[in-house]
Formats: structure tokens, C-alpha cells, sequence
């Protein structure tokens, strides 16, 4: 017997059950670290499911994703938009494969839909490289306060974080000094040097331009060491 060749068209085309969709979207969500990326994939899943459930015995594959796509484009939503709940839609398929509920090759049929291209320009007043270092050098070094602001516009414009992120962030580490009770805080501003090796970024050296060590937990002496301190 000669074996047959499969297809997209020819492997298992299940129709995925809410349960099923409900289980995969909170797959989804566990793998996100932000609560803003887990709110906007969960509303993009919800408004798929919703979508899929009300057109009758629909499979899960490239085509429906794509006449999905033809939708949100009569929305007149933007293209980040759009983009955004492709993007939560493919990883929903990913973890519909993981599960066994979809074939491997939908999974992949689905990933491979594409975005809608983003026409036009951003709007705004955009910062150059440039001028983003200038907005980080104007942070006064000369006291405490000047080196948090400029750790917070570091984080703002290096790392892209959300402002609501960077007021999350917990800057003190409490330890241990010796075998008492009492414990002490560190505070400290680092700079991390990176170096290339074989197209992957290694970790050199960090450097401390200011670091404080809070010797009294309860009178909040200490000691700040103004000077460089570097660790490789």
C-alpha cells in the first residue's frame, strides 16, 4: 500500500471546544511576566473566542485566522492593534499544540499569518539617541536623589518599561548583619558593561558609581562611597 501524503488539509481538523480555548488562553497568560501584556492578550483571546464561537463549525487553522485578520480590518482598528491580537492568536496555537488539541502544522500554518503593514509615520515628539543621553546626563550626580532620577530615566528609555513598572521596581535588598537580629539596607545605582562574544552579549564588568550602606536599621547611618567600585 502506498502511504498517503499528509496535508494541511488532510490531518486532524478538530474543532476546539471553549474548555479546551479556555485552558490554552490561561496557558497563554502564565507565560507572560507583565500584568499589561496579560490583560491585553486575555482581552485579545476573549475577543477571538467570541468571534470563533459564534461562526458554526469552525477549525482552528490558517484560513479562519486569516479571515479573522479581514475582520479586525473592517474595524477600522489600527495596525498595531490588529497586530497585537495576531500575536496573542499564535500563541494561543502554540499552546493548543502543546496540549495535543491541534496538529503541529495548523500550529505552524497558523504562526505564519501575517501582520498588517503599519502605514504612515508615528506621531509625536520622538527623541533621537542622542538626545535621550543628553535627558540622562542632565540628572544632577552630586546627591542621592539625582542618582535615583537618573536610574529611572535609564530604565524608562533603555529598558522600554511602562512608568507603572519602573514605580514597582523594589530598589532595597534587605540582608542580614551577622548573627543578630538586626538588618541593614543596600541602595545602590549600577552600570552593567557588556561585551560580544560569538554574536551573544556576556556579562564584564558592573560598576557602582554610588552605593550606600545602611550600618543602622533603626538611626539610618551609613556610609556612601562616592568613588567607583567595579565587580567582574
Amino acid at each position: 500500500m502506498v502511504p498517503q501524503k499528509h496535508t494541511e488539509s488532510s490531518v486532524s481538523s478538530k474543532t476546539l471546544t471553549i474548555p479546551e480555548l479556555e485552558q490554552s488562553k490561561a496557558a497563554v497568560l502564565n507565560t507572560l511576566a507583565s500584568v499589561h501584556s496579560r490583560r491585553s492578550y486575555a482581552f485579545a483571546v476573549d475577543r477571538f473566542v467570541a468571534w470563533y464561537c459564534s461562526e458554526p463549525r469552525l477549525t482552528f487553522n490558517r484560513a479562519v485566522v486569516v479571515r479573522y485578520r479581514s475582520h479586525l480590518e473592517s474595524l477600522h482598528l489600527s495596525a498595531s492593534t490588529i497586530n497585537l491580537h495576531l500575536s496573542a492568536i499564535r500563541r494561543l496555537a502554540d499552546e493548543s499544540a502543546e496540549s495535543g488539541w491541534l496538529t503541529p502544522e495548523l500550529a505552524i500554518g497558523i504562526r505564519r499569518v501575517q501582520g498588517v503593514k503599519r502605514l504612515g509615520r508615528k506621531s509625536g515628539n520622538w527623541l533621537t539617541r542622542d538626545q535621550a543621553q543628553e535627558l540622562v546626563s542632565a540628572a544632577s550626580k552630586t546627591d542621592l536623589r539625582g542618582w535615583r532620577d537618573g536610574a529611572i530615566l535609564g530604565l524608562l528609555l533603555g529598558c522600554g518599561l511602562r512608568r507603572s513598572e519602573v514605580v514597582g521596581l523594589i530598589l532595597d535588598q534587605p540582608a542580614k548583619s551577622g548573627p543578630g537580629k538586626s538588618y541593614y539596607n543596600n541602595f545602590g545605582f549600577f552600570i552593567d558593561e557588556l561585551e560580544k562574544v560569538d554574536g551573544k552579549w556576556l556579562f564584564k564588568t558592573r560598576t557602582y558609581p554610588y552605593l550606600y550602606l545602611d550600618t543602622d536599621p533603626f538611626t539610618g547611618k551609613g556610609v556612601a562611597l562616592s568613588a567607583d567600585i567595579s565587580i567582574t
